[in-house]
């Protein structure tokens, strides 16, 4: 039996303000792009069954025109392989938080073949021509009790020669190996799935593919949607295993290209001195129109004022969006006694480097988000020390 695996494709993410000629936010036209590329993949290779672990959709009410691409896409690749069985699950992003809400998700058992499992409690599908089973625990069913308060185990039911297990969730594992940008703690532990028991376990939520046995992954993400993107694999895909073989095989997917600058130390220079650097490290093609992040550190508050703005709007221009990043200098930690005060990073500096990494929603202006933040905190500063006098 061969498998396709997919998983957080998120349609419908939006970020920066750029549109296509159609008027199209430019990162939703990506993420879509890179859906179909990868439903064309796993068309071509006409799978047995296709598992999408979860996060079909970035919003639990996606646009009319996100979810029309959407069903034309599963639409298209589901006649194309004669309507053999493709299971979504419900993610966090794309499940409800009331169970009254109504499931988007649910507009696609309209199509032939497609099986949604998104309930709060782990749910268990046969496909009788496979000879195969597969549990699904959606987003809300991965603490799911029993009634005398006991965790729902993870273990097929052993009555089918295949077997798989698909689970939206974080593993413990995985935020060892990178922070998630939502989720301070994990959701399992790998271990939880019983993975020998099973003949795949397909993982979905973390961005990352990321594997820990050789019938068990997360297929990652198909685009860059987090909130940190710069933190995420610079590969996309989704993963394909063949249980005669019985080993993953990553699949990489076309995306928008990310380039992430070597930063520039900003202690000592002017701002045309800074300016300068800017310009000689943009050396990315202007067609590829990539996400280019220029951090540089150190900067003081008159060399971030002579930085040249025209030329950073020319290299905004070149690029989908130019995330210039300039780092106030770091206050030096000083050592002190117990109930002495430590100087340590400013709020200022704080304000900015919580900015540095995170994508401006669309209709924002970045620049003015920073200063305002930075005037508020000046402001609040200014009374403080009016409180003291």
């Amino acid at each position: 039996m061969t498998i396709a695996h997919l998983s957080d494709t998120h349609l419908g993410y939006r970020a920066y303000g750029r549109t296509t000629d159609k008027g199209i936010n430019q990162r939703e036209f990506d993420v879509m792009q890179s859906f179909r590329s990868a439903l064309d993949q796993i068309a071509e290779r006409d799978p047995d069954l296709i598992v999408h672990t979860g996060d079909m959709f970035h919003q639990v009410r996606p646009s009319n025109l996100t979810v029309i691409a959407a069903f034309r896409q599963l639409s298209k690749v589901q006649a194309k392989r004669g309507f053999k069985p493709f299971v979504i699950l419900g993610g966090n992003h794309d499940t409800p938080r009331t169970s009254d809400a109504g499931n988007i998700l649910n507009l696609f058992l309209a199509i032939e073949g497609v099986t949604i499992l998104a309930q709060s409690r782990p749910e268990v599908v046969e496909f009788s021509d496979l000879d195969c089973e597969v549990m699904g625990v959606a987003s809300p069913a991965v603490d799911a009790r029993t009634e005398d308060g006991q965790k729902y185990s993870w273990t097929p039911s052993g009555t089918r020669k295949h077997s798989v297990l698909a689970l939206h969730g974080v593993a413990t594992q995985a935020l060892q190996s990178q922070k998630h940008p939502d989720r301070p703690n994990s959701d399992f532990d790998v271990h939880e799935a019983n993975a020998k028991r099973w003949t795949y376990v397909a993982l979905g939520d973390f961005h990352d593919h990321q594997a820990y046995a050789p019938n068990c992954c997360y297929a990652g993400a198909t685009e860059f949607t987090t909130s940190n993107i710069f933190d995420e694999a610079r590969t996309k895909g989704w993963v394909w295993f063949d249980t005669e073989v019985g080993a993953l095989e990553f699949i990489p997917v076309p995306t928008r290209r990310l380039v992430d600058l070597k930063w520039i130390k900003g202690a000592g220079l002017t701002g045309a001195q800074i300016t300068e650097q800017l310009l000689k490290n943009a050396t990315w093609a202007d067609e590829e129109m990539p996400i280019v992040r220029q951090v540089v550190t150190d900067v003081g508050p008159l060399a971030r004022s002579e930085v040249d703005q025209g030329a950073l709007r020319g290299l905004h221009a070149r690029c989908l969006q130019y995330l210039y990043r300039p780092w106030a200098p770091q206050a030096e930690s000083i050592p002190g006694k117990p109930g002495e005060r430590v100087e340590g990073v400013s709020l200022e500096t704080e304000w900015d480097r919580f900015l540095d990494d995170r994508v401006t929603p669309p209709g924002l202006d970045g620049t003015r988000v920073r200063a305002t933040g930075r005037s508020l905190l000046e402001e609040a500063q200014r009374n403080d020390e009016t409180d003291l006098a």
